[in-house]
């Protein structure tokens, strides 16, 4: 007999979404995705300069803002039949890669993981890393109040889905905190060629503006350095360790 599953919202993502699958015994026999939020920066854009799309269609999002602006300078380039010089696709290049990572690691860390990791147990951390001593206090504190604080909810949502290994778990709450250093260290990277972060100033039909030096080169290579330690040694394991990830293996 035909039964119908509604996940209404889907949480964890940017924007509003809703699913609709219809199953027959076991089987899926319609499957429905509904974007729920309208923008309408397309409505917005009518009548205005060309110009003012790149900084327009930005402003739908903070996290993601740069692959708005690449979008409408894109089809500027190919409404203007331009090409952008090699320095000037590199700018672009560097500034939408480095919103990227700084958006993927908001969207596991902020978004998903705090789903899948207990941090009560970071009341049995018993080192002398001040972040997670300082952490423990705050969740001891919480707990001692009786309040529903927002990382970790006395109910687990995901029954059985957290981290069983403690080392695991106390790593990835470590890794956490990390993340948000490192979000940040990405959009300093990403401001060296966008002029700024969120809603970059640089991209423009044609290439990018900023005149670059050797010192900004440098200072972003030590950056790249920085994030790519963190991604090699903390996100990557993180992922793969994650129960979800295992689920699909």
């Amino acid at each position: 007999m035909p039964s119908t599953i509604t996940i209404d919202p889907v949480t964890r993502i940017e924007g509003h979404l809703s699913v609709r699958v219809v199953t027959d015994n076991g089987i899926v026999t319609e499957a429905y995705t509904v974007g729920e939020s309208f923008r309408g920066f397309e409505a917005i854009l009518k009548g205005r300069h060309p110009l003012d799309a790149q900084q327009v269609t930005q402003r739908i999002c903070g996290v993601c803002p740069v692959e708005h602006a690449i979008a409408s300078v894109l089809a500027q380039d190919a409404a203007y039949g331009v090409t952008p010089p090699t320095q000037g696709l590199l700018i672009r290049n560097l500034a939408q890669a480095a919103n990227f990572i700084q958006s993927a690691i908001v969207h596991f860390y902020t978004l998903s993981a705090i789903d899948f990791i207990d941090i009560t147990a970071v009341l049995q951390y018993q080192g002398r890393d001040a972040a997670l001593n300082y952490l423990k206090g705050w969740v001891q504190s919480e707990l001692n109040s009786s309040s529903y604080y927002p990382a970790a909810p006395f109910l687990p949502r995901f029954d059985g889905d957290y981290l069983a290994n403690l080392d695991l778990n106390l790593g990835a709450i470590r890794n956490y905190l990390t993340a948000l250093e490192i979000r940040a260290e990405a959009s300093k990277f990403c401001a060296m060629f966008g002029g700024k972060l969120p809603h970059v100033a640089s991209l423009i039909p044609g290439g990018a503006t900023p005149r670059l030096t050797a010192r900004q080169i440098q200072d972003a290579i030590v950056l790249i350095r920085k994030i790519k330690n963190f991604v090699d040694t903390a996100y990557v394991p993180d992922v793969i360790a994650n129960p979800v990830s295992n689920s699909f293996r």
